[in-house]
């Protein structure tokens, strides 16, 4: 085991595949950034398809990840 810097931005990251690090960048913040946004200026119940897609594909990232991160921690590699 090694010591980690737990501000890093590589450490967290080295649990999860390529594909799952590019959804999470280029899928995943951006949903982010809209419901956010949509939560912010008050729209959120104004634009109900909106919001809950967005809140869908936050759910399926997290998920993914959260998976990663349990397997990382069933094999004891966190």
């Amino acid at each position: 085991m090694y010591a980690v810097d737990m501000w890093s931005f590589g450490s967290p990251w080295r649990l999860f595949p390529h594909w799952l690090k590019a959804i999470t960048l280029l899928v995943g913040v951006p949903a982010w950034l809209g419901f956010a946004a949509l939560v912010a200026t008050g729209a959120i119940f104004e634009h109900q398809n909106t919001t809950l897609t967005l809140f869908g594909v936050l759910a399926f990232v997290a998920v993914c990840q959260t998976a990663f991160v349990a397997q990382a921690a069933w094999r004891n590699d966190l």
